[in-house]
């Protein structure tokens, strides 16, 4: 198989020219990595476009060789045999060929052994699928039957499951997220090899098993909801969450087919954010975050639109609580929680009115302006409260109705005079 490679980003075409200058030298050197799976993915008509991204490169040119021909850069990785190297402006991750000793940490090998042969190189990797090269003019490099693997929809591994699996771990919670990313099937000869295999995960770090979890929770909410619930098939989660802070199975109900809102007015895709509001809903919250090593906005957002739901569904009734939950940063999650809990959203009516007001809101918010006509008519405690909140009904709804700005000032003096009608009223039924 061949790739026109002029068809993509610099980073590409720039990695091949790369490539071509070592070669030059006499050296051998690809393109590796996800960026040629995408590629020859697409090259067989299996996706429209490839998200080509990451481009690294694999050579036998000796470290010291790259040094003394390029401008390099280290990054750490000089002992395993890859450094930094820069062309065309961009610094590509370049490795020698190299074979992998045992993985005694199940992350490192413990030691390497650098070789000529790009075959032997792409033994140590972990899937066929990413186990391909691409030369300076195009031309793919497969040794170990990757074309085919996507061509049929199959993930399995290079070489002996068990031994990919023993020398890291994470290469079981990987074969799910490529399943569901590809929706493609886990070989079976792979998939038994996790039973023997999966208690080794336990030794691995959550940062790296919640960083799988990201980036399947980035392709969408169907995807997640297919990896985890092979994960749960095969016994997986319960080394990955032993003490169930997540409901898998309920993650899965909740979120499969929900890729998409169904409404005919909103064709959006659920947020990453929203996700993650939907996975943690309900669950053992503080623990679950704190377990799978979650940033911070996830929490706060999934406890806001926790404790808001139910007043979501009283939303197109109160006026002033719909402008309040509409201003919150995290509204669009707590409507994609609705969704996936009860299966429907608010009606489009409702949903464009207050989204009207929100858009006026957002930019003129007056809540102290109400607060200081309040303040100024002599009201405090219960019944400051009770008037703000009549107070803001009386506004927003006349922004519903009209959608006109008032200075500060203006609103000050009508909102007092509001005030004022108010106990005229409340004086007269009194008396």
């Amino acid at each position: 198989m061949k790739i026109d490679l002029s068809k993509y980003s610099s980073d590409v075409i720039s990695g091949a020219g790369l490539c071509n200058k070592i070669a030059s030298y006499g050296y051998e050197a690809y393109l590796v990595g996800g960026c040629v799976r995408d590629m020859v993915m697409e090259s067989l008509g299996l996706v429209e476009h490839a998200d080509v991204h990451d481009v690294d490169i694999a050579t036998n040119m000796p470290i010291e060789l790259l040094k003394k021909n390029f401008k390099t850069n280290s990054n750490n990785g000089e002992a395993h045999g890859t450094i930094l190297v820069k062309w065309c402006d961009i610094y590509f991750e370049v490795t020698q060929f190299r074979m992998d000793g045992t993985y005694s940490d199940s992350r490192h090998p413990d030691f390497i052994t650098f070789t000529k042969s790009f075959k032997e190189d792409t033994a140590r990797r972990d899937f066929t699928i990413n186990a391909m090269g691409i030369d300076a003019e195009g031309n793919v490099i497969d040794h170990h039957g990757g074309i085919d693997d996507i061509k049929n929809g199959v993930i399995r591994t290079v070489g002996d499951p068990v031994e990919r699996f023993t020398e890291d771990a994470l290469r079981i919670v990987r074969a799910y997220r490529f399943a569901a990313r590809f929706k493609f099937t886990i070989d079976e000869d792979t998939r038994n090899a996790f039973r023997t295999t999966k208690y080794r995960l336990a030794n691995i770090a959550m940062e790296r098993i919640s960083d799988e979890l990201k980036k399947c929770i980035h392709y969408g909410p169907v995807e997640i909801a297919s990896m985890w619930s092979e994960m749960v098939y095969d016994d997986i989660f319960t080394i990955v969450d032993p003490k169930g802070y997540i409901n898998a199975l309920k993650v899965r109900n909740m979120l499969s087919g929900r890729a998409i809102r169904k409404t005919n007015s909103m064709g959006e895709f659920f947020t990453e954010l929203g996700t993650w509001t939907c996975i943690l809903y309900n669950s053992d919250l503080k623990n679950a975050y704190q377990h799978y090593k979650l940033e911070n906005e996830i929490f706060k957002c999934t406890q806001w639109c926790s404790n808001h739901l139910d007043a979501y569904h009283v939303f197109g009734e109160d006026i002033v609580l719909a402008v309040e939950m509409v201003d919150s940063r995290y509204f669009n999650q707590l409507r994609e929680l609705d969704d996936a809990v009860t299966g429907h959203l608010i009606d489009f009516a409702t949903y464009k009115k207050v989204g009207h007001i929100a858009d006026f809101v957002k930019t003129y918010t007056q809540d102290r302006v109400l607060s200081s006509a309040i303040a100024k008519c002599g009201y405090q405690g219960k019944a400051f409260g009770e008037m703000l909140y009549k107070l803001k009904l009386w506004h927003y709804t006349r922004l519903s109705d009209n959608c006109y700005y008032e200075d500060d000032v203006i609103l000050e003096h009508r909102a007092i005079e509001y005030i004022k009608s108010l106990e005229e009223v409340k004086n007269a039924k009194e008396g």
